[in-house]
């Protein structure tokens, strides 16, 4: 479900259970990572923030922001971004995390996304193991120094993986909001032309092979 401000005490009890465990991989900039992750109510205004229950507590959380703009993080605009992932330690094992991605590229799907993107840490195996299984894939090319992002000056570097994943299954999102009258004006439309321009086009095979695509 989309939590509420009344949630935002127990969302973030369970991202500070969730990351202490990357405490000794972060090092310094561990504080500011995860101040950034606890910003809650920021996120509850810029994106959707999500929560997942378990005998009616709170156990999980993950973020959506539906345009790139929000969350920055140097995705191309127009993309979504998940973001913030995190399940209580005491509530793993039962797939929470997995429920919460799906919800995640649910809503991406749903909100005519391209690209639902994010990143993780290499460190973070359990993650990356999900997202790859669940069909995400790397892109080198927008992966993030989060002592840079953080302006952290003097830190070991660390970099996040970048991800991501076509929630339409393969198909632009923009062929998948074709209406059914749009598909419909389509049809007549190649209809007519090979009414009125039918010889020619038989005698043309890569004119109907372009059709077709």
């Amino acid at each position: 479900r989309v939590a509420t401000r009344d949630d935002v005490p127990r969302i973030a009890e369970v991202i500070w259970a969730a990351y202490q465990e990357f405490a000794p991989v972060l090092g310094a900039i561990y504080p500011g990572y995860l101040a950034d992750l606890l910003d809650v109510e920021v996120r509850l205004t810029s994106g959707t923030v999500l929560v997942a229950e378990v005998d009616g507590a709170i156990a999980g959380t993950a973020t959506l922001y539906t345009d790139t703009a929000p969350g920055g993080l140097g995705w191309p605009q127009g993309w979504a971004v998940g973001r913030a992932l995190a399940v209580d330690p005491a509530a793993r094992g039962q797939g929470t995390a997995r429920a919460l991605v799906s919800a995640v590229i649910a809503r991406a799907m749903r909100a005519g996304a391209d690209e639902l993107c994010l990143h993780t840490g290499e460190f973070m195996t359990a993650a990356v193991a999900l997202y790859e299984a669940i069909g995400f894939r790397r892109d080198p090319a927008h992966d993030l120094e989060a002592t840079e992002h953080l302006g952290i000056a003097g830190a070991e570097p660390v970099t996040m993986l970048a991800y991501r994943l076509r929630p339409t299954g393969g198909r632009p999102a923009t062929l998948r909001r074709l209406q059914p009258v749009s598909l419909v004006a389509l049809l007549a439309t190649l209809v007519l032309l090979f009414g009125f321009q039918g010889e020619q086009i038989v005698r043309q095979p890569l004119v109907i092979a372009l059709l077709a695509v």
